[in-house]
């Protein structure tokens, strides 16, 4: 999992990790990638953060707005 570990820890809540997990996972269905291996999914967790800091906590919603910059950016 992309979004566990020490990193986040102390910065996100275990639920707000979670939900971006989902968030990820989501974007990664939307995108036809691997969640695991795909060489552009550090910049795709990092768009699920930035997404998630604005106050958007519906994970389906950031999925499909992280998805969208994503495929603008490539």
């Amino acid at each position: 999992m992309l979004f566990s570990g020490i990193k986040y820890r102390g910065t996100f809540t275990p639920e707000d990790l979670q939900l971006m997990q989902a968030a990820y996972n989501k974007s990664c269905v939307l995108l036809g990638r691997c969640p695991k291996t795909h060489e552009a999914k550090n910049d795709l967790a990092r768009e699920i953060i930035k997404t998630f800091e604005t106050g958007e906590t519906e994970p389906d919603r950031i999925a499909e707005i992280a998805a969208q910059l994503e495929l603008m950016r490539a």
